[in-house]
């Protein structure tokens, strides 16, 4: 099963516009269906360029974009220090000049100690069911589901983990953009949190989704 398969319509059936996201959360709604069933037998894993794990299947891989949750500076700042040479009124201005100088670079430093969502450089994500990995040209490294903190949907293509450093043990915060959110999160839920309240309540799929796939001629999801 391929989300490319889906985004055409069945011939006999009203127009409904399916849409790639619609696709991405029909094939996800289709593995955890076969997962909870049949623990995915006859499923083909799909290609990947990471090494997996024994055991390990593969199901999407695709575009993400991480966002960390950090501070953008660590409080310094360079002050710059200047020599005047002129009338009075001259060296004074100048003085005054670098005084607003350094005054706005000290403002800026302290606004660069809060925390904030800083985006890094796009990258590629793996999804299994045992974990996220993700890799781009700087950074790699896997999310595994029973080494999470907590994780959460953010949006319909965006999902939050927080789990403790291996290096650091210190708490991190990552958000990943990509059409693979629900996936990752429907497969989180599954293997390390059950009781998740979006995932026990079926809200992590939008209302109506059932009846969508219905009128565009594609299987009813039966995962709530």
């Amino acid at each position: 099963m391929n989300p490319s398969n889906e985004l055409e319509s069945q011939a006999n059936q009203p127009f409904v516009e399916w849409t790639v996201y619609d696709a991405h959360l029909h094939y996800t709604c289709a593995a955890v269906q076969d997962l909870r069933q049949t623990g995915l037998q006859g499923w083909n894993p799909v290609p990947t360029m990471a090494r997996t794990d024994p055991g390990e299947f593969p199901l999407a891989e695709g575009p993400a974009t991480p966002m960390y949750y950090q501070a953008a500076g660590d409080g310094s700042y360079q002050q710059s220090g200047m020599f005047a040479f002129g009338s009075a009124g001259f060296v004074a201005g100048m003085f005054a000049v670098n005084a607003v100088a350094n005054s706005a670079a000290r403002r800026k430093a302290q606004a660069d100690l809060q925390r904030r969502w800083m985006p890094a450089p796009p990258g590629v994500v793996m999804v299994s069911q045992t974990r996220a990995l993700f890799w781009n040209p700087n950074e790699n490294y896997s999310l595994y589901w029973d080494g999470l903190d907590m994780i959460d949907l953010t949006g319909p293509d965006s999902v939050m983990f927080r789990y403790k450093g291996v290096d650091t043990g210190l708490d991190t915060v990552v958000q990943f953009q990509t059409l693979w959110a629900v996936l990752i999160f429907a497969l989180a839920c599954h293997a390390a949190f059950p009781n998740h309240p979006r995932w026990r309540s079926g809200e992590w799929l939008p209302v109506g989704f059932e009846d969508r796939c219905a009128a565009a001629g594609h299987p009813r999801p039966e995962v709530r």
